[in-house]
This record gives structure tokens, sequence and C-alpha cells, in this order.
């Protein structure tokens, strides 16, 4: 979840909260049934981060290793039932982003 963004007097956003901005992650295809291409882009300075795999009861059913700033991983779907699922990408600082994958029948 992207922090909230909050206003500094002369109307600029502080520097954790543009770095939020940077910091993203596309799934595609969407909806899928046997794999996906997961791009990423880290805030500045970030060079490591995970990759989660979530369902909507929080549970984490995989979790994978990204390097580099910026990339792609292919991400095999067959171990996961048909349903709706959360890639989440969290940097060596914490810092999160994630992205919403449905996945239909393989």
């Amino acid at each position: 979840m992207l922090p909230k963004i909050t206003e500094r007097g002369n109307g600029s956003a502080n520097t954790e909260e543009r770095e939020a901005r940077d910091f993203k992650v596309t799934v595609m295809p969407n909806p899928a049934s046997s794999q996906v291409t997961v791009e990423y882009t880290l805030p500045e300075g970030s060079t490591r981060a995970t990759l989660s795999v979530v369902n909507t009861l929080g549970e984490k059913m995989t979790e994978l290793g990204l390097e580099g700033n910026r990339g792609s991983r292919v991400v095999d779907l067959h171990e996961l039932p048909a349903s709706v699922y959360f890639f989440v990408v969290t940097d060596q600082s914490g810092r999160t982003s994630s992205s919403k994958l449905m996945i239909i029948n393989h």
C-alpha cells in the first residue's frame, strides 16, 4: 500500500512520498492461467526486493527474490488455485508496492 501523500507548506511532497510514486509493480497478463510476468521499478537507491504472492486471506503463497533497481520476473502459477491474489514487492528498506491478479482455471 502506498503512503498517504501529504503536502508541505510550499506544496511539494516529501522525499519518501516521491519515492513511493517511483515504486511500480505491473503484472501481465491479468487475468492469467499458467504464468505471469511481473515488471518492477524500485525506489531510487533500492537494488533488492522480495516479491510475495498473497491470497485474499493474507496468507503468503510464495516468495521470490528480485535483484536490480528495475526488471522483470516470470512467475509460474500452476501451483496456485484459481482465485484473486496480490503481488507485493517489498524493498530492502521495507517500502512496498502491490498489484492485484486474478488466476483463472489452468
